[in-house]
């Protein structure tokens, strides 16, 4: 389980907001997007929206 958790760790960046209390992550090579309305949003540059 370790190794899972670290490979993960690698593939995938960490977004975290301390006001709004919140944490995620998104896979590595993602780009944030803006849209109106929502704090934080990150797309697949790959396969875009």
């Amino acid at each position: 389980m370790d190794q899972l958790v670290q490979k993960a760790r690698k593939d995938f960046m960490t977004v975290s907001d301390n006001k709004d209390a919140y944490s995620f992550l998104y896979p590595f090579g993602w780009q944030e997007a803006m849209i109106e309305g929502q704090d934080k949003v990150y797309k697949d540059v790959i396969e875009p929206f």
